[in-house]
Order: C-alpha cells, then structure tokens, then sequence
C-alpha cells in the first residue's frame, strides 16, 4: 500500500493515512487503501484502532 500503514501494537490497530505532502487529502486510492485496510484487521487480535495522519500539520484534508 502506497498511502496507508497499517501496524499492530498489543492489542492496538493503527492506521496511519500517509500523505504528508498533500496535507494527508483524500482521494480514491486512499480510500481504496482504507477499506482494504479495514477488511483485513483482524478482530480476533485487535481490540481498538487508532486513525491518524502522518505529519504535524493535518490530520484530513478533503
């Protein structure tokens, strides 16, 4: 995946939208990601999940 990281911490699920250059705005690939993201979470191992933008300056921008 080019612009979403996805990583496991504990039980913790955090989902970072990384397009820090483009103040983290959405679009079809992005959304794409999202949802592919999503779906391979696994429920049985992850209890919460954390949506974030990369960068200091934004978190969305649409």
């Amino acid at each position: 995946m080019e612009f979403v990281l996805y990583e496991v911490k504990d039980a913790v699920g955090i989902i970072t939208i990384n397009r820090e250059k483009a103040l983290n705005a959405l679009n079809s690939q992005v959304l794409d990601e999202l949802n592919a993201t999503l779906d391979a979470v696994d429920l049985d191992a992850v209890r919460c999940l954390i949506l974030t933008g990369a960068g200091e300056k934004s978190f969305v921008a649409c």
